[in-house]
């Protein structure tokens, strides 16, 4: 039994480190044809994504994209 509370925790302990560090080592920047493809599609609108995007999980989520620039739309359009 003290083998098995001391597997869990391990497991637990493993998996918080890599929700802390992992992020950091992946390239969130390839992603961002995929962000202004959606966003146009969704609202019409386009979108500059000039900034590094940035993301964690803990301890609270959050992505975080600097230079970010918004083109109004053409009169008539909505």
């Amino acid at each position: 039994m003290k083998r098995a509370l001391i597997g869990f925790f391990s497991v637990i302990v493993v998996l918080i480190t890599a929700l802390l560090v992992g992020p950091g080592f992946f390239d969130w920047n390839q992603y961002k044809p995929h962000a202004i493809a959606a966003i146009k599609d969704k609202t019409g609108l386009e979108v500059v994504l000039d900034g590094d995007v940035k993301v964690a999980l803990l301890p609270s989520p959050y992505a975080y994209v600097n230079n970010v620039s918004i083109k109004s739309p053409k009169p008539g359009r909505y």
